[in-house]
């Protein structure tokens, strides 16, 4: 395995396991683990089935984000790119490499770079919306039900997040020119080589993404269906290996809770939130009742939903594109 990646895995797993075991200690220890001999198999094929459903739906709408710039990709290459881009995202800090593997995998199966990185940019704005309508009402229903804490702190959080996320996705929809500027002000001194050819890429991606923000209504509605179909896909992965340990929360309540923790993991500077969601979704299982099969289902969610990417990354061609999200300034420079 290669050194970034390798990096990656195992600092990923040191915060996992520590996570875990914090969450482990909340009910007694590891044997909580052997709850997961009493999970039914059913259970289990359906939470696969439903982490497959997440990646196809979120493939169908790169697909049709690529079309509305005016690309045609196939399925599979769009559902290459999405894992690919997952991938980059678990083997970088908080994620910080999703946009790059996602451009740089399509950029490789021949999609014009500039819209590569405006499609990637345009997936990212569809989760950032996502986020920002979904999160406060799922903090509303989570109140509603008395399952987020009432108190001035964690309210302060919530609304924090919200702020945070709805202005990334103003920004990432509304104001991708503010790069230009920024890229003029990077591109100088020793990098003044790559200014030409570096803001001439960049106008590009501008316009590309400008031809996107100004679609039509109705496409950015059916974009974030396919978003909100996806991560409801994702989110029901956990919901299934609870049922399948006999804890019934309810799909409103697994839906809320799991989002109000994605948006906030959006904000943890660890690769794949590690730590982070093995501790607040143990948390948060086992206040609503779910005992030792709380943790015990958050560990196989991680080994199916983020662990997993280290073995299909890699049979994907996952090496290629994480080095090349390592030399992408170089890249973006010479484009």
């Amino acid at each position: 395995m290669r050194r970034p990646v390798l990096h990656a895995l195992l600092l990923s797993v040191a915060l996992s396991a520590a996570g875990m075991a914090f969450a482990l200690w909340r009910v007694g220890g590891a044997k909580a683990l052997l709850r997961l001999g009493g999970l039914a198999p059913s259970h289990l094929v359906l939470a696969v089935s439903a982490l497959l459903a997440s990646f196809v739906l979120a493939a169908l709408r790169l697909m049709f984000v690529c079309r509305a710039l005016g690309d045609s990709v196939g399925l599979w290459h769009a559902l290459r790119a999405h894992v690919l881009g997952m991938f980059s995202a678990a083997v970088t800090p908080g994620g910080s490499g999703s946009i790059a593997g996602l451009a740089l995998t399509l950029d490789l199966q021949g999609v014009e770079r500039a819209r590569s990185w405006a499609a990637a940019l345009a997936t990212m704005a569809a989760d950032t919306t996502f986020h920002a309508w979904a999160m406060p009402l799922s903090l509303v229903g989570l109140y509603a039900l008395g399952a987020y804490p009432r108190t001035p702190l964690w309210a302060a959080l919530g609304v924090a997040v919200i702020v945070l996320t709805c202005l990334l996705a103003y920004v990432l929809l509304f104001k991708v020119a503010w790069l230009r500027p920024l890229l003029g002000a990077l591109l100088r001194g020793p990098l003044l080589r790559f200014r030409r050819r570096g803001m001439r890429f960049v106008d590009d991606f501008i316009a590309n993404s400008k031809v996107f923000a100004s679609a039509p209504l109705w496409k950015h509605l059916a974009i974030q269906l396919f978003t909100a179909g996806a991560w409801a896909a994702f989110f029901l992965v956990l919901y299934f290996l609870l049922l399948g340990l006999g804890v019934r929360i309810g799909v409103p309540l697994a839906l809320a809770g799991q989002t109000v923790v994605a948006v906030m993991s959006t904000f943890v500077p660890t690769p794949g939130g590690s730590g982070f969601f093995e501790v607040v979704l143990s948390w948060f299982l086992v206040g609503r009742g779910g005992g030792e099969a709380g943790p015990a289902a958050v560990f196989a969610w991680r080994l199916i939903t983020f662990y997993s990417l280290f073995v299909l990354g890699p049979l994907l061609g996952g090496y290629l594109v994480v080095k090349q999200v390592g030399e992408t300034p170089a890249r973006g420079g010479g484009a």
